[in-house]
């Protein structure tokens, strides 16, 4: 999707790492789209300061599998299960299934850096795909349904209300240092407010390569492939574990006002972080194009 995207807008961008020139880069490395130095726009678009065509990415893509590091995921199942039914003997709840991880701290201090590094106004997140019993072997339960394929969900909804709770907290902390610092006469820039959004994960078709079509009605799998007949309980129950909030709660791509008029904010709306800087708000082009 991330070099579709690259292709639509071709020859505007420049996307990096070039894939087709070397097909083998390792996949935790971020991929990035810079606005092309050669793209017709160029003079047409007054940049913000600070902007540098050839360091600032207009997106940014990073392939984080769980939304946390394992380790992370460990210690907090054995936070919220003191006595766990299943995963007694085990150390880790994970088999040695490679997959590709941050914390949250760490991708979320690239969502708030500053030009030229970054100044993103959203950060989409999609996460499930990888929450199977091969990988959390440590909940799998062969007299289970799926092999306890609901122990892994259930786990997952208790994942994702502490990663919205601590997203949302490392966020205000961005948001009070930044602050401070304006206080103190640290030279500024005009930003859009940060949002979070959640976007639904998407299951695989076991027959894709059998249709020629778009699918007109979903139909779970006739082999139960992976957990992608379970991907609707996974975005449901993203959906009814949000964190209780004062305020309303739109579950699609709608933000959630935290109380404040500047405040960074979380919308969840059922894992990989994409950050997409907004330069056209915080700069418009000087004239319409074709004028």
């Amino acid at each position: 999707h991330f070099f579709s995207l690259s292709c639509t807008l071709y020859p505007h961008v420049i996307a990096t790492p070039n894939y087709v020139e070397n097909p083998y880069f390792d996949r935790g490395w971020p991929q990035n789209l810079y606005l092309n130095p050669a793209s017709p726009l160029i003079p047409h678009i007054k940049f913000p300061p600070g902007f540098d065509i050839e360091t600032t990415p207009l997106v940014t893509f990073r392939r984080i599998d769980l939304l946390f590091e394992t380790s992370q995921l460990d210690a907090l199942y054995r936070t919220l299960h003191p006595n766990p039914t299943h995963a007694r003997t085990r150390e880790s709840i994970f088999s040695t299934e490679a997959v590709w991880n941050l914390a949250p701290a760490e991708y979320v201090k690239t969502f708030t850096a500053p030009r030229p590094q970054g100044n993103y106004a959203t950060m989409v997140v999609s996460t499930g795909g990888h929450w199977t019993t091969t990988l959390f072997a440590g909940l799998k339960d062969p007299e289970l349904p799926k092999d306890g394929i609901q122990n892994v969900v259930d786990f997952f909804g208790e994942a994702m209300e502490a990663w919205a709770r601590e997203v949302q907290s490392l966020l205000d902390e961005a948001e009070k240092r930044e602050r401070k610092a304006a206080q103190n006469g640290a030279a500024g820039h005009q930003r859009a407010p940060r949002q979070v959004v959640v976007r639904a994960y998407l299951p695989g078709h076991e027959d894709c390569h059998d249709h020629r079509k778009p699918l007109t009605e979903y139909k779970p799998g006739r082999w139960g492939w992976y957990n992608w007949n379970q991907i609707g309980d996974f975005n449901h129950a993203f959906e009814v574990r949000r964190i209780p909030l004062p305020t309303s709660f739109c579950f699609r791509l709608a933000d959630i006002s935290m109380g404040f008029a500047d405040r960074a904010r979380v919308a969840q709306v059922p894992g990989h972080p994409l950050f997409a800087d907004r330069q056209a708000r915080a700069a418009p082009p000087r004239r319409a194009l074709g004028r």
